[in-house]
């Protein structure tokens, strides 16, 4: 009875074991994918549903001032009237968790957006074209996080980082000024737990596998609970197979 107990006790944990990779799992091809679902549960905000009051970042148009642009936590917009009126800002990749947004003071049309964790990203035609800046002297996806965007005459950009300012002048080179007194050189545990779910510390490359290592992680639990649930085969009763054989030789005698 006390082995029958250890077994069940082994079987439910096993049981629970396996739900909760499949958990964690689904939960790393979420954060990884999340451009593909989301539109499911959300359906795309209306272009009511965004208030000036639900933005993290705000920029007016210096060259019209009707023309804005914000971001929430998930997505840009952009209003032509002062903000009456929203309508969400697609970008070729997710806007999320945009740190930063300018428009250039020399140049009508031209918007600099700043994506925490997946880099520079630039419209020369207000919006409708949008190109990433590959001449970052970091990777955003590697761990330094863009916190800060701002654009000066020249045109100058400045982008700040938990390591420092990056400055990029109209010849397009980037200069790093160190943050002065105690400036952070690691990432919080936070950001560490997040890129290492989701393998963002990895590079570009990192997600993309960290998707096949969990979809192998959900077959191998999804196989192992259909095992545990198939029925134990019995072990045949020697003494029934004795009589068996016994009374089969009478037969054949």
């Amino acid at each position: 009875m006390k082995r029958r107990g250890f077994y069940q006790l082994h079987r439910w944990l096993g049981i629970l074991s396996s739900l909760f990779v499949c958990l964690v799992a689904l939960t790393a091809i979420a954060l990884n994918r999340a451009d593909l679902w989301r539109g499911w549960f959300l359906s795309g905000q209306s272009q009511q549903a965004f208030s000036v009051a639900q933005a993290l970042q705000l920029a007016a148009d210096p060259h019209d001032p009707q023309h804005l642009l914000a971001a929430d936590l998930h997505a840009l917009y952009q209003s032509h009237d002062g903000g009456q009126r929203w309508q969400e800002l697609k970008l070729y990749v997710p806007a999320e968790k945009v740190t930063g947004i300018a428009f250039e003071p020399a140049q009508a049309g031209a918007i600099w957006v700043a994506l925490r964790d997946a880099g520079l990203f630039f419209s020369d035609d207000g919006g409708e074209i949008w190109e990433e800046d590959f001449s970052l002297p970091f990777e955003p996806i590697k761990g330094e996080a863009i916190e800060a965007l701002l654009v000066s005459q020249g045109p100058t950009l400045s982008l700040r980082t938990a390591l420092g300012w990056y400055r990029k002048d109209a010849a397009g080179n980037w200069t790093q000024i160190p943050l002065v007194g105690n400036p952070q050189t690691v990432l919080s545990l936070h950001d560490w737990i997040w890129r290492l779910h989701t393998g963002r510390f990895a590079g570009l490359w990192g997600p993309l596998l960290y998707d096949v290592i969990a979809l192998s992680l959900i077959l191998l639990a999804l196989t192992g609970l259909r095992l545990s649930w198939r029925p134990r085969r019995k072990k045949p009763d020697p003494s029934v197979n004795a009589a068996a054989r016994s009374g089969h030789d009478a037969l054949a005698r």
